[in-house]
């Protein structure tokens, strides 16, 4: 995974709730 694409996921985990993970 590139490091884009870790940032875009941890930003949708944060926009969705940290409960979902």
């Amino acid at each position: 995974m590139s490091r884009r694409g870790v940032l875009a996921a941890k930003r949708v985990v944060v926009k969705v709730g940290p409960s979902s993970l």
